[in-house]
């Protein structure tokens, strides 16, 4: 890898067309968007101004397991299919790099770009959503994302707020890219829900091949409690274990763990979040991790501040403890116009001796 710099400017551009959105962005139709648009809660903790329902969404995502929104006080019950398209035109830094490869250049254990990159165009997802158990719950089957459905809290939104991976996900768990698979979720009460999914351990993102591995599949399944429906990406705590099959074509062991995730808002204007997580295996980034964070609505327009770190136990033998810090400040110009300043503190970033800062400026247009 290149030798660190001490400050590196990350610039994302201007995003003109809404379909070329961030990975696993989905093209919704208009009655999802109607019905689901309330848990865009990372992009703006209560519904107001800017940027407002075509951001990249995963709690949008998660609700397709779930369909239990409701339009003028009526429940929907029905079907729908979901294709999404992604397409990578990144940012460069001072290393000639883009955000999501600028890791391997300055020795870092991890993703400081998520979503960021150079890939070219793909097709993210393309899935069947089906309304089950009289509307309780949803399956989807086809061509999904299992990161959409793997270990979600409400603040999580690459386009919108933190960017580092750790900070985003679990830093134990070793999720594949999109591919085919299935997912189910419901609620066993009004507060207690059930999810889980399995998909394509050997998924690739830029190329649509069906289970070129074989039979090698990630699992995943989760357990949680929210005080009410409309409230789960508010606050919500939940358990989940996740299995990746060994991958023999690419030389990789299996690889299993266990999460423990919660977030708690306060007055609609503050959320205060938590992870914990242990693995098993030499895929994931870290054996252990912890992370604790907040964002908050100042008051101004909608824009939005974020704090969070991340403590990880790297899996590669004879690295130091991790620990990620990650800021931002969302400043809110116009309805669509939006400029978000981040700043990450890498310490002991496992492959350099030195503790990197890296400088991140996110310019963002939407139509």
């Amino acid at each position: 890898y290149c030798p660190a710099q001490a400050l590196i400017l990350l610039l994302e551009p201007l995003q003109f067309l809404e379909l070329f959105c961030a990975h696993s962005a989905v093209l919704l139709l208009p009655a999802i968007i109607g019905l689901f648009s309330h848990t865009d809660l990372s992009d703006r903790i209560y519904p107001g101004h800017a940027l407002p329902h075509q951001d990249f969404n995963l709690p949008q995502l998660h609700d397709n397991l779930f369909r239990l929104g409701s339009l003028n006080g009526h429940l929907r019950s029905s079907a729908f299919l979901i294709i999404g398209a992604d397409h990578f035109i990144g940012g460069r830094s001072g290393l000639d790099q883009t955000p999501s490869g600028l890791a391997g250049e300055i020795g870092y254990a991890g993703l400081t770009g998520l979503t960021f990159g150079d890939t070219g165009s793909s097709l993210s997802v393309a899935y069947w959503s089906q309304t089950i158990l009289s509307g309780r719950g949803g399956i989807v089957v086809g061509r999904i994302d299992p990161g959409d459905y793997t270990d979600i809290l409400g603040y999580v939104n690459p386009r919108t707020g933190f960017q580092n991976y750790v900070v985003n996900y679990n830093p134990v768990l070793t999720v594949p890219d999109p591919g085919f698979g299935i997912g189910g979720g419901a609620y066993v009460t009004d507060q207690v829900y059930v999810l889980g999914m399995a998909s394509d351990a050997n998924s690739s993102l830029t190329e649509v091949d069906w289970f070129p591995g074989g039979s090698e599949f990630y699992k995943y399944a989760e357990i949680g409690w929210t005080p009410a429906k409309n409230q789960r990406y508010l606050t919500n705590i939940h358990v989940g274990a996740y299995h990746i099959d060994a991958r023999a074509a690419k030389g990789l062991d299996e690889s299993y763990g266990v999460v423990l995730s919660a977030n708690h808002t306060f007055k609609n204007d503050l959320m205060v979040f938590g992870r914990l997580g242990w693995s098993n295996g030499t895929d994931p980034i870290a054996k252990r991790g912890a992370t604790a964070g907040l964002i908050w609505r100042p008051g101004f327009y909608d824009d939005l501040i974020g704090v969070a770190a991340t403590w990880a136990d790297p899996v590669a033998a004879g690295l130091k403890d991790q620990t990620t810090v990650e800021a931002f400040y969302r400043f809110d110009l116009a309805d669509n116009v939006a400029i978000t300043a981040s700043v990450q503190h890498l310490n002991n970033p496992g492959f350099n001796t030195s503790d990197p800062w890296l400088l991140g400026l996110r310019l963002r247009f939407n139509l």
